[in-house]
C-alpha cells in the first residue's frame, strides 16, 4: 500500500508500463518537464544502513495491551499532509472520534467493526471509510488483524 499526500500531480519515472504500453510525456511529468521532474530527486550516495538510519520511520506505540498494539507511523511531527497509524489486533479495541474522517485498510486478518449500534464485517483487503460523524468505532478481530488507519491532512 502506498500512502501519499493528496495532490493533483503524480510524477512517473517509467516511460513504458509492465504490459509494454508507452506512457505519454504529459502523464509522465504532468507538464512540468522531464528535467524539472528529475530535479526533485536526491542523487546522494548512501549505503543501505546509512539510508535506513537517515530516513526509516520507526513506529511509536500509542496504546498497548495483551490483545492490541496501536502505533503511530506518520503524524504531524513528520508531515501535515497525511497521517498513518497501525493497529495490531487479537481481540477488541475502541477508537474514539478524532473530529475528522479516516479510512481503515484491513491489511490482514478479519473481524467486525461496531459503530452507531451496527456491526459490519471486515476482511483482508477491505477499505472502510469512517465518517467524522461517528463518535466511536470498536474493532473485534476473529482472526489476528493488522489494520492501517489513514488520516487526511491535519
Amino acid at each position: 500500500m502506498e500512502v501519499q499526500e493528496p495532490t493533483d500531480y503524480t510524477m512517473r519515472v517509467e516511460k513504458v508500463t509492465p504490459a509494454g504500453l508507452e506512457i505519454s510525456q504529459e502523464l509522465i511529468h504532468q507538464g512540468v518537464g522531464e528535467q524539472k521532474m528529475l530535479d526533485c530527486f536526491h542523487y546522494d550516495n548512501y549505503t543501505l544502513e546509512e539510508a535506513m538510519d537517515k530516513w526509516k520511520v520507526k513506529p511509536k506505540t500509542l496504546d498497548s495491551s495483551d490483545n492490541h498494539t496501536h502505533n503511530t507511523i506518520f503524524n504531524k511531527t513528520h508531515t501535515d499532509c497525511f497521517g498513518l497509524s497501525e493497529l495490531y489486533l487479537d481481540g477488541e479495541y475502541s477508537i474514539p472520534s478524532n473530529g475528522g474522517f479516516y479510512v481503515v485498510v484491513a491489511y490482514q486478518g478479519e473481524g467486525t467493526l461496531q459503530c452507531n449500534g451496527e456491526e459490519y464485517p471486515y476482511k483482508q483487503g477491505d477499505e472502510i471509510f469512517i465518517s467524522a460523524a461517528i463518535e466511536n468505532v470498536t474493532f473485534k478481530s476473529t482472526v489476528s488483524s493488522k489494520l492501517l488507519l489513514c488520516y487526511p491532512p491535519s
